[in-house]
């Protein structure tokens, strides 16, 4: 909430900046910590290969529904993409999509929701280093505390 709260009205391109957006990532988060929990009594039940053809199934249908018109009116569907952009459209989806997906309920099965929760936080912060050592983001003062705070709910969750 911190990190969305102390973002400035308005995005990179001019645009106003919308909580509508916000609130979808919040939703799309809580959902996912409710699929983390729930995972691991599939998981055991389950291949994971089985789990995500469901999961990816899923979630490809609303994608499909609200996600055609926009998909339809796309440069890269009107053969204005070169083979380099479809390259990296693919090597996103599989390597940074279907092959972590595909590791969840192995982590699940392993570890417990919680630990996986906390190795999950840290995707974040090392997106943020990155971006800062390499320069192209600048530390401001309020992601200390939003790291603080995280670090924090992962300790209390923890804390048996």
């Amino acid at each position: 909430m911190l990190t969305i709260l102390m973002q400035p009205q308005h995005s990179t391109a001019g645009h106003p900046g919308h909580m509508s957006g916000d609130l979808l990532v919040f939703g799309a988060s809580a959902i996912y910590a409710v699929y983390l929990v729930s995972i691991k009594g599939v998981s055991r039940r389950y291949k994971p290969l089985t789990i995500m053809k469901w999961t990816f199934l899923s979630g490809s249908i609303p994608t499909l529904v609200f996600g055609i018109g926009p998909m339809a009116q796309s440069n890269l569907l009107h053969g204005q993409a070169s083979v380099g952009i479809w390259a990296i459209c693919i090597s996103i989806c599989v390597f940074m999509t279907v092959i972590p997906y595909l590791l969840i309920p192995v982590g699940i099965k392993t570890l417990s929701p919680s630990i996986y929760g906390t190795y999950n936080y840290l995707a974040p912060l090392i997106a943020a280093v990155t971006s800062i050592l390499l320069g192209q983001d600048k530390l401001m003062w309020d992601q200390p505390i939003a790291l603080i705070l995280i670090i924090l709910g992962v300790i209390l969750v923890n804390k048996k």
